[in-house]
């Protein structure tokens, strides 16, 4: 998942640019799903989503006053067994990974009376954990922007390490023995950039950190791009018929939360032939079209049985500081 965000704004000033790397992706036989829409509007949500498998709270649901029982507290607190997507994998004997832009990194196996697996694989960087959604979080961020040099902080967590969760996943990849492997694996890997603060240049080599927002988005968009490029690469050298999911979690928009623009996503797969051959699975192609669905079809793809997708809707919700947090609208 990349966070903010693959959408192709019509003012890039690299459009060819962007459009040459989607190309390149196409030709790996990676399928972008236009007029694709985020099933929520923030990260937290999202994500969350993602573990139910379902809209889990919707406009009718009771407000909430806290992020306890939202990814990724909800693994600590809530019983697997009830969570859509944690529930499947255990049932087909997969294991369960969340590689992590900025907080938290979760190992789950597969066997019912094992234990939840809180695991640094690639990121150590745990010290925003603690803090996130407090007053101290907010002066954090305030200082990291005072005493930011040249390129980025090492201290705080916009850095270069919560910007490339998937080039350290790539590393990971490289280093794995998958002689050994017996069970079969799902990962999320949460991709920080092209979220702000941008440090990438088309090419993906660090800079300092641009000015001008609509060019440094722009550059770390293509840089996106290249890393989701080489993955499939990469990713076909270990496992040919592997299920590549890329979407984004919400759009680059305005702060206005509602905004239908905040929710236009990039949105893409690239599946194995027995999937793409199957006439069943092109026959709800066209509804694949939100966070969810995406992620029904890919489990639909792994099993070869037919999920009941959901109706494509988009939901709104609300930040900590909001006087309307813990509402949720819809927004279509």
């Amino acid at each position: 998942m990349m966070d903010q965000d693959l959408y192709l704004d019509q003012k890039f000033e690299n459009k060819k640019n962007v459009k040459n790397k989607i190309k390149l992706l196409e030709e790996q036989n990676f399928k972008i799903i236009k007029n694709s829409f985020s099933s929520y509007n923030l990260t937290y949500l999202v994500l969350t989503s993602l573990i139910y498998g379902d809209y889990f709270v919707t406009e009718k649901s009771k407000r909430y006053f806290s992020r306890e029982f939202f990814f990724p507290n909800m693994i600590k607190y809530n019983d697997p067994e009830n969570m859509g997507l944690i529930t499947f994998l255990r049932k087909n004997k997969n294991d369960f990974y969340y590689l992590n832009s900025t907080y938290l990194d979760i190992e789950l196996k597969h066997k019912k009376n094992s234990n939840l697996k809180r695991k640094v694989l690639l990121n150590n960087n745990y010290f925003y954990q603690f803090f996130h959604s407090t007053p101290l979080d907010e002066f954090l961020r305030f200082a990291e922007k005072f005493f930011k040099k040249k390129n980025n902080s090492k201290f705080y967590f916009p850095n270069y390490h919560a910007h490339d969760t998937l080039g350290r996943f790539m590393e990971y990849l490289k280093n794995k023995n998958f002689s050994k492997e017996k069970t079969k694996s799902f990962y999320i890997v949460h991709h920080y950039s092209p979220h702000p603060p941008y440090i990438f240049d088309n090419n993906c080599n660090i800079v300092s950190e641009y000015k001008d927002a609509l060019k440094g988005y722009a550059n770390a968009y293509s840089c996106a791009l290249k890393k989701i490029n080489n993955f499939l690469k990469l990713i076909s050298k270990f496992d040919k018929d592997s299920i590549v999911v890329v979407q984004g979690d919400h759009a680059n928009s305005e702060r206005n939360l509602k905004n239908i623009e905040r929710f236009k996503i990039f949105n893409g797969i690239r599946l194995p032939n027995t999937c793409k051959n199957n006439s069943k699975f092109k026959k709800i192609e066209d509804n694949i079209k939100t966070n969810i669905n995406m992620l029904l079809y890919s489990i639909s793809c792994s099993t070869g049985k037919e999920v009941r997708l959901l109706d494509n809707k988009s939901y709104a919700g609300y930040y900590e500081h909001d006087d309307n947090y813990g509402l949720i609208e819809k927004v279509r």
